[in-house]
């Protein structure tokens, strides 16, 4: 199981967002997605633990978290609010607000 680590400081990416570890949250993502009910409990464990910390990856997965919400059962949409909430932590370009008004 992927286990995050803390962020870096070394280094910055484009918005002086820390370097993190890479996480595969496009797997995530599709096992969150799944009728698994293992994959689910892989994704539930590691996505939110993934976006605890600022990431680089927050607004490539915000839409697919965003139809989540609507096409997902109640597991699943529980957890996509989860991370949706700690992505916002990954915004530095503060564009999460506008975003939630639109939803």
């Amino acid at each position: 199981m992927w286990e995050p680590d803390s962020a870096s400081s070394e280094g910055v990416k484009g918005t002086l967002m820390p370097q993190t570890r890479p996480v595969p949250y496009k797997q995530l993502l599709d096992d969150l997605r799944s009728p698994s009910q293992d994959r689910q409990n892989l994704a539930f464990h590691a996505l939110p633990k993934a976006s605890d910390r600022p990431v680089d990856w927050g607004y490539e997965v915000w839409d697919d978290l965003l139809r989540t919400l609507v096409d997902g059962d109640n597991r699943q949409r529980a957890i996509a609010a989860q991370v949706l909430s700690n992505l916002a932590k990954s915004d530095p370009s503060n564009v999460c607000p506008e975003i939630w008004r639109r939803c």
